[in-house]
């Protein structure tokens, strides 16, 4: 079941209601701890970890949109907003900090996540200097990535909420 919904998603779940453009702190303010109302991208070039990360977080409640590498990723985050990316770091055409550096050139809103297998190499200071907001180690449990996505989510109303960016 999980694979025909991952199917159905990829062939038409796609809303481009919104252009998204540069965001502000103010366009933040929509995010809620509804997770109906969150919007997330899932990026990994891992097609089984990337449909079980999103068969988790749609079984949850959030609308997911995913992406098999950080270009495509960055086109989708170009075309739609989205309140959270959810990114890999070792992914070979581009990685998840390259991905992570290009989002915040225009973008100092959408909370980020990083996704890891390195997560004891990884300073969680280096990366919220680099405007990540969660690193996520792998392996992890359905509970830890619904809880981080959660956590982000409200990390980045209370940005909004302050008008920090």
């Amino acid at each position: 079941m999980p694979v025909e919904a991952a199917i159905n998603r990829a062939a038409g779940s796609s809303d481009k209601e919104e252009t998204r453009g540069n965001r502000t702190a103010a366009d933040a303010k929509e995010v809620t701890m509804n997770p109906s109302s969150a919007r997330i991208l899932v990026i990994d070039d891992e097609q089984d970890i990337l449909d079980l990360v999103a068969d988790i977080l749609d079984a949850n409640g959030f609308t997911v949109d995913t992406a098999r590498c950080g270009s495509l990723g960055l086109v989708k985050l170009a075309e739609n907003r989205f309140d959270l990316l959810l990114c890999d770091v070792g992914m070979h055409e581009m990685n998840g900090w390259e991905v992570v550096e290009r989002v915040r050139k225009t973008d100092p809103v959408t909370g980020v996540v990083l996704v890891t297998g390195w997560g004891s190499t990884l300073s969680e200071d280096d990366a919220r200097h680099k405007g990540v907001d969660a690193i996520l180690g792998k392996p992890f449990e359905m509970r830890t990535l619904v809880g981080t996505v959660e956590r982000v989510l409200g990390v980045c109303q209370e940005r909004a909420g302050t008008g920090a960016a």
